[in-house]
This record gives C-alpha cells, sequence and structure tokens, in this order.
C-alpha cells in the first residue's frame, strides 16, 4: 500500500509573510491536536467514584461542597476563620491548665570497675608497626616512570658536570643551577627506590 502525501496548506504569519505548506503523512495529527497523556494511575483515579456508593444524588452533592470546602480551608488557612498574617506572631491559644507530669531525676550511672591486671596487660602492651602491604599496580607504575624521568635528568646533570671540568662548556646561570640540584635529584631516587622496595 503506497504511503500517500498529505499537505497541510501554507498560511500567512502574523507579520505578513507567508508559510510554505507542509508535507505530512496521512493520518498525521499535529503536537498542539494530540491528546494529552495520561498515565495509568490518573485514568484509575479519573474512573474512580468519589463519594459513597449507594448514596443519594442530592447527599453527593453535599459530600462534594463538603469536601470541596475543606480542600479550600487546607489551602487558604485565612478563609476557614484563623485570620494568620504573613509576618506577624500566631493568636496566642487559650492557656489550658493541665496537670504536669513529674519528671523522673536523672541518675548517674555507677562509677566503672577498674580491673587493675587488665590496666597491668594493657600497659605491657606494644602495638607493633602495620606490616607494609604493596603498592596498586597504576601507582607503582607511576613510580616507576617517575624514577625513570629523575634517573635521565641525573644522567644529563653527571654529563653536564663532566664537560663543565673538562673545559668544554663555560656553564650559563640555568646550567650551573641544573648542576647544584643534582643531590636533590639522587634524594628523590633513593626516597622512589625505598617506596617501590628495590
Amino acid at each position: 500500500m503506497p504511503c500517500r502525501d498529505v499537505f497541510i496548506p501554507g498560511s500567512r504569519r502574523p507579520d505578513g509573510t507567508f508559510r510554505k505548506p507542509i508535507r505530512v503523512k496521512e493520518g498525521y495529527v499535529p503536537q498542539d491536536e494530540m491528546p494529552l497523556y495520561e498515565s495509568k494511575g490518573r485514568q484509575f483515579n479519573r474512573g474512580r467514584v468519589d463519594h459513597p456508593i449507594g448514596l443519594a444524588p442530592d447527599d453527593v452533592a453535599r459530600h462534594r461542597a463538603g469536601r470541596e470546602a475543606a480542600e479550600r480551608a487546607d489551602r487558604f488557612p485565612s478563609a476557614a476563620g484563623d485570620a494568620v498574617i504573613p509576618g506577624l506572631a500566631a493568636p496566642a491559644k487559650s492557656a489550658k491548665k493541665s496537670k504536669s507530669k513529674k519528671k523522673p531525676e536523672k541518675k548517674e550511672p555507677p562509677a566503672p570497675v577498674i580491673d587493675e591486671s587488665l590496666v597491668e596487660q594493657l600497659s605491657k602492651a606494644s602495638i607493633a608497626a602495620a606490616p607494609e602491604l604493596p603498592l596498586p599496580e597504576a601507582e607503582a607504575a607511576e613510580l616507576r616512570s617517575k624514577l625513570k624521568n629523575l634517573k635521565k635528568k641525573l644522567k644529563d646533570v653527571v654529563q653536564l658536570a663532566e664537560k663543565v671540568k673538562s673545559g668544554q662548556v663555560t656553564p650559563d646561570p640555568e646550567q650551573k643551577a641544573k648542576i647544584l640540584r643534582k643531590q636533590t635529584l639522587i634524594d628523590d631516587i633513593k626516597s622512589i627506590e625505598r617506596e617501590l622496595g628495590k
């Protein structure tokens, strides 16, 4: 069955320009004419009876009016007779005499009994250092990469220092600073090797 195209005719906009005709499929319903979506729960509630079954029609009207008045009173408390003005303190309600309840006296818990032998054992006990756990693989890989870079930098510093000693290069201020960093590089390499457990 071939699909027949239907055209929505062009129209004039409020500013005077024209809309082109729009080609749509057969059976197309414009968006503003689509029925509003209702969930299953809303459909169920719409079909449900909101009054007691078997109630006379005039009683149903009274029942609905009473329920709507109660809902309005919940939504708008000032309409129910309790005029509450925003920003003002609520009116004090009439004081009622009530029987005062005696508050039970708080009793302090009894002092704990200290076992001297337990205190002695605890004072003799020592806490052992926690066993070193192996590093996670990702962290170990990162440390190995850092170690490799530091060794490469140290190698460059040693080569530069040898060239300066032999007189092949006269160092500029940056190169002097690089040579002075040799000891910190060595310390960093040692600390990373300790962390890796070498």
